[in-house]
């Protein structure tokens, strides 16, 4: 996969759960790494993210530039295997995450 590039505002589908709201910034190399703050709770990020964990057929679509009504703006898709989810973020700071998918191609 070639390397596309970052994007902050992008819309991210993750096995088609729309994730854009949690996630602040995306890029895109060998690999999809995604950074964005918690959100726990049935169908929200952590719950998607927690049980996709080394799932190897993962689907990951990324529209860089958003969707307006009736245009993807060139949006793309790759299989992917998530290889991570970790936290981050410092005392009385909202707790971060990362999320990456690698590759299969």
């Amino acid at each position: 996969m070639a390397t596309v590039g970052a994007f902050v505002d992008a819309v991210i589908l993750v096995d088609g759960n729309d994730l854009s709201a949690d996630m602040n910034e995306v890029s895109v190399d060998n690999s999809v790494v995604a950074n964005g703050y918690y959100n726990s709770g049935s169908g929200l990020a952590d719950e998607t993210l927690f049980d996709l964990l080394g799932d190897t057929d993962t689907v990951v679509t990324v529209y860089g530039e958003g969707v307006d009504e009736g245009n993807f703006n060139g949006g793309f898709s790759v299989l992917t295997v998530q290889s991570e989810y970790s936290f981050g973020g410092g005392v009385g700071e909202m707790l971060s995450f990362n999320a990456t998918f690698e590759s299969q191609e």
